[in-house]
């Protein structure tokens, strides 16, 4: 493993809070050894045990989506995202969110998230979007439009910029 890797995955443990008996610690060792190892034969046995672990909880966790360290799944039931996605350091995904590709004004791609966004359950997050820093994505939202820094997202892409006030777009 390298030390980039070995960074995330200390912080992933710190945000977890797991220890080596519990299943999630292991997915997420073999999530950030799959990443770091450069040898082909090593990285398929860490992406073999890293699926062989996921079996039970019905979750597609790609190891080239997650890319920034810290990343929080409370419950890791259902959780599916893309490959091509990209997720940002400090994230919290909660359980049944889909962040997936998707066609948006004749694009298609695949979702990228910032820094600290927490997509609570059952939240869609589709299509060639940007999810800013610090956003909010509530239970069961549907987001297909990009979202600005600092927002929280509720229903279908409604859009609150202002979190003391209220304020909806």
């Amino acid at each position: 493993m390298r030390v980039a890797e070995r960074e995330k995955f200390l912080l992933d443990i710190k945000r977890n809070k797991c220890s080596p008996l519990r299943k999630k610690w292991w997915i997420l060792f073999c999530l950030r050894n799959e990443q770091g190892c450069s040898h082909a034969m090593a990285r398929r046995v860490f992406a073999a045990c890293k699926k062989i672990l996921l079996f039970g909880c019905g979750c597609e966790l790609p190891a080239s989506a997650c890319r920034g360290g810290g990343i929080l799944m409370p419950h890791l039931n259902g959780i599916f995202i893309n490959p091509s996605a990209c997720l940002g350091s400090g994230c919290a995904i909660y359980h049944q969110v889909t962040i997936g590709a998707g066609e948006n004004n004749g694009m298609f791609g695949s979702p990228r998230l910032g820094d600290n966004v927490v997509v609570y359950a059952g939240a869609k997050i589709i299509g060639p979007i940007f999810v800013g820093n610090d956003v909010v994505v509530g239970a069961n939202a549907v987001v297909t439009k990009s979202v600005v820094s600092g927002a929280t997202v509720v229903g279908a892409n409604r859009i609150v910029t202002d979190r003391s006030r209220g304020t909806v777009l």
